[in-house]
């Protein structure tokens, strides 16, 4: 969206607010949605390393938006600036574990004397009556280091896994095939899912298994198409019922692109890796600002060298206050849960994310 925003003509508003309203969307609907979906009633337990380490690089982002928006020029620089940053945050990624042992080497005095998980363990937050999950020194975006559901109840996790998939093939395929409205869906898809399979390599099959570039390739041609027909229906209808174009970008596009993020973590939640689909909001959020928006800055100065790009930095930075209070409510929801996202806690993220829409559309 931010590329079509950049590129496209008078798409301006509704591209970068489709940016700045997934973040949001991100933090209250998928947040919320993922605790109120995770099997454990009891709420989604965050492990500490990770915690610290999203929260902190998240915070740092925020910032890096309102320094790129705050005088409503685009430089060569802020976008060049964005994608180091970026590569810093995979750095962080890429070598946290190590990171958390070696601050928890000199915060913790004596791990083995004190019962505090050993190096390369990762301990809970607030839950100091049960005993932390170790992460046996993997990487704690791929890990479910906080989760305990699954532990605690294999039988009941390996039934409910069985059950979900018997109603993927059995009672999910009956009510799309025979429901009015599932045989509506199936109807309006059936061109676009006949198109994607003639144009895009399923590389799941072994004849077409050594043409994965060819498909990732189609497929970000497909979703750029899709992001533009998306962008330019924004524009038509917000023309037609006198919405601005950033508060399209800032709700309706946002949703839309922000779907499959909301359903890709909901799925992970609902296996019962509650704090992968915690850290996957955080890293779609600082992907959407120091990716999405700085590659297509960078590469339209690469295009235009000596030029600038001037945007309307007043709603952008609107949008980043709200951004602050979003996360603030997230670190006040944490804290007062002593590191555990209860239930009560998503209801809040739900409620507040549709307070967001009315301001938007007021």
């Amino acid at each position: 969206a931010a590329t079509v925003g950049v590129f496209l003509a008078g798409a301006g508003d509704t591209g970068l607010g489709t940016v700045v309203g997934s973040l949001v969307f991100n933090m209250l609907v998928i947040t919320g949605a993922c605790i109120l979906l995770y099997p454990d009633r009891s709420g989604i337990r965050l492990p500490m390393g990770p915690t610290i380490r999203d929260c902190v690089m998240y915070a740092c982002t925020i910032y890096a938006l309102v320094w790129v928006f705050h005088d409503g020029v685009i430089t060569m620089f802020k976008a060049s600036s964005l994608l180091m940053f970026y590569l810093v945050y995979i750095l962080v990624c890429w070598k946290s574990t190590a990171l958390t042992a070696w601050v928890s080497a000199r915060v913790v005095k004596s791990p083995v004397a004190e019962g505090t998980p050993a190096k390369g363990d990762i301990e809970l937050v607030g839950v100091p009556d049960k005993p932390a999950a170790a992460t046996g020194g993997g990487n704690p975006l791929l890990e479910e280091t906080g989760d305990v559901a699954e532990q605690a109840h294999p039988s009941r996790s390996a039934a409910a896994g069985a059950g979900e998939e018997v109603d993927s093939h059995g009672a999910g395929a009956h009510d799309s095939q025979h429901s009015w409205c599932g045989g509506f869906l199936h109807g309006l898809s059936l061109p676009l899912h006949v198109a994607t399979s003639w144009t895009i390599p399923d590389c799941r099959k072994p004849k077409y298994r050594s043409f994965f570039a060819l498909t990732m390739l189609a497929s970000m041609i497909w979703l750029g198409a899709l992001v533009i027909c998306m962008v330019e229906l924004a524009q038509t209808v917000g023309c037609l019922l006198h919405i601005s174009q950033a508060t399209m970008g800032l709700t309706v596009c946002a949703a839309g692109t922000s779907c499959p993020d909301c359903l890709m973590s909901i799925i992970v939640a609902r296996e019962g890796k509650g704090a992968m689909a915690i850290s996957n909001v955080f890293g779609s959020n600082v992907f959407d600002i120091l990716f999405a928006l700085g590659l297509p800055w960078f590469i339209f100065f690469l295009l235009n060298p000596g030029s600038v790009i001037k945007v309307d930095a007043s709603d952008i930075i609107e949008s980043a206050t709200v951004l602050v209070l979003c996360f603030v409510l997230y670190l006040g929801c944490v804290f007062c849960s002593r590191g555990v996202l209860k239930r009560w806690a998503g209801m809040v993220f739900l409620a507040t994310y549709a307070g967001y829409v009315v301001y938007c559309f007021e």
